[in-house]
């Protein structure tokens, strides 16, 4: 699944309700700006839905310092590409709040987390186990689906090899995902027999 931002305030959302309520509280900047880019796509990592919509846990623009993913409600994002990962499951949780009510999630996301109540803790907590295997499962999504901030395609050769257009080497091709990196010189590229076979889909 991807989305591409289309706002990254928190007045873009009406404070008056149940969502722009829940946003505000849960991260606590005010009118500030969040820190997602308007215009930049992202992978979705796993979509929680909520009393008030969809969330979707991404990794924001301070992911490299935090490491985790952050939930962000629908209604920041567009919609790109809706087809969700082939390692997700769903779970329903029922979680109690400061005031008493029940605020019930079916969490989408991939087995590990699904299947653990506290793999979110762990991982903001800097699990290294959990951080481990969260690295990997966000490696294969990010290169799951074709994304559209790239625009680079390898070349298709014939007879299952393709050829990236940067460095001119060439490799057979066993992936099926969106996505390929090339194994010389890591340039990420989009994978053309996907592509091809997305479109006659």
């Amino acid at each position: 699944m991807i989305v591409k931002c289309i706002a990254n305030r928190i007045n873009f959302i009406d404070g008056l309700t149940k969502l722009g309520r829940e946003l505000r509280e849960s991260t606590g900047v005010g009118n500030h700006q969040l820190d997602i880019t308007i215009g930049r796509f992202y992978v979705v990592y796993g979509v929680a839905l909520r009393q008030t919509g969809p969330w979707y846990f991404i990794s924001d623009d301070l992911y490299n310092y935090t490491s985790y993913p952050i939930a962000y409600p629908s209604a920041l994002f567009e919609l790109l590409d809706e087809k969700s990962s082939v390692c997700w499951l769903n779970k329903y949780q029922a979680k109690e709040i400061k005031n008493l009510q029940t605020k019930a999630d079916v969490l989408y996301t991939f087995t590990e987390w699904s299947n653990n109540d506290m793999f979110y803790e762990h991982l903001v907590n800097g699990d290294n186990e959990v951080l481990s295997v969260f690295n990997q499962k966000k490696l294969f999504m990010d290169m799951e689906f074709p994304n559209p901030s790239c625009n680079t395609r390898a070349k298709i050769l014939g007879e299952g090899w393709v050829q990236c257009i940067q460095c001119e080497n060439a490799w057979e091709l066993k992936s099926c995902l969106g996505m390929l990196k090339c194994p010389k010189c890591h340039t990420i590229l989009l994978n053309p027999v996907y592509l091809e076979k997305d479109k006659s889909i």
